[in-house]
């Protein structure tokens, strides 16, 4: 879908005007991309059993949900049905085989022993600990209550008003200070129980536009005065900008082993971009200049075309380096990418300069 995208994107702006109806169609594709999310699971199912592949965790448990809600298969057998035959059964002494899914459980221990019999569940974590008395730590040193309380720490968020140490993080702080005053005494902190997530939400909607329309404004001044073309501040250092906080989130989700949410995110809000943040802007332009015989919003760089087709490029490029990497997240995996990130870079500064006439739009 995200090549798609990228498809039209090039077609309607080929002729450098973008019309009403063009930046309605893709924002229609977006409304498309969001109901064919509504049914991403049932299809998948529906792929996976086509070609034979085995179901993962999440779409077990989906499968499982829907026919102990239909009333086909009652919720205590469906653990029985999906079990394997006593001939299927794997051998005491054969090691596990690794999981195909990101998926982790941090409550299930399971404790093998040669005694113990093959159909023995795995003991919960949480029915060990309720077991305990509270405060009576275990063999390692940890009791119920740390546990607690460790789950407590995650969840509260760190004090960014607080002064750190150190000279180069104090000087970090300093300069952030200007974007953490109004958000620190605008937003509500989050806690636990709060009902004002949804206003922490619309509040932080609105300055994130508000830094990023001085972050673009501010940015076009000082390339303005370095002599570094639009095009080229915009593909450097606004996209790396804006992109750093999906790289944060994306490493976030990655180390809690959930590798296809890392890669995901990253393509979501490009698709996002493409199909919202493009076409939204241009359709309110459209509709302030509709009576002023306004005819499109005009695209002001003649390679645009050129680099749309480059960026198709580069998706090809991620899509075999992450087949050559065996579909997982790996060094070799984050090397391709940079290389990739730096090709795309240096073709696009080189084309600004350069303005080969072969390339043009018209």
């Amino acid at each position: 879908y995200y090549i798609t995208s990228l498809a039209v994107l090039a077609a309607f702006v080929s002729d450098q005007i973008v019309e009403a109806w063009e930046a309605g169609v893709l924002f229609a594709m977006y409304i498309c991309y969001v109901l064919f999310m509504l049914v991403n699971r049932p299809l998948n199912v529906w792929a996976y059993e086509l070609t034979g592949t085995p179901l993962n965790k999440e779409l077990r448990e989906y499968v499982q949900e829907k026919r102990a809600a239909s009333g086909k298969v009652e919720p205590e057998n469906v653990a029985a049905e999906t079990a394997p035959e006593d001939g299927a059964m794997k051998k005491p002494d054969e090691p596990p085989k690794p999981a195909k899914d990101n998926f982790m459980e941090h409550d299930k221990v399971v404790v093998k022993s040669p005694d113990e019999d093959e159909d023995h569940e795995p003991e919960d974590l949480a029915e060990k600990l309720a077991d305990k008395i509270p405060g009576k730590e275990d063999s390692k040193g940890a009791s119920m209550e740390d546990v607690d309380d460790d789950d407590d720490d995650d969840d509260e968020p760190d004090d960014f008003m607080e002064r750190p140490d150190g000279t180069v993080s104090l000087i970090i702080w300093v300069l952030c200070l200007p974007v953490y005053i109004p958000i620190y005494y605008t937003l509500p902190w989050p806690r636990k129980g709060q009902k004002l997530y949804m206003v922490s939400f619309g509040l932080s909607l609105l300055w994130i536009g508000s830094f990023a329309f001085l972050l673009v404004w501010w940015t076009e001044i000082v390339a303005a005065i370095i002599g570094i073309p639009t095009i080229i501040s915009g593909l450097t250092f606004l996209a790396a900008a804006t992109s750093i906080p999906d790289a944060v989130s994306s490493m976030a989700v990655a180390r809690k082993g959930q590798a296809d949410m890392a890669v995901s995110s990253s393509v979501g809000s490009n698709i996002f971009d493409i199909l919202v943040g493009l076409p939204v802007p241009w359709l309110i332009k459209h509709a302030i200049e509709s009576g002023n015989n306004f005819i499109g919003v005009p695209i002001r760089s003649p390679y645009l075309m050129f680099y749309t087709c480059l960026l198709l490029g580069m998706v090809l490029g991620t899509v075999v380096s992450i087949m050559i990497s065996g579909w997982k997240l790996s060094k070799f995996l984050g090397g391709c990418m940079a290389v990739l990130y730096i090709v795309f870079i240096v073709t696009c500064v080189l084309i600004e300069e350069l303005q080969p006439a072969g390339l043009r739009t018209n």
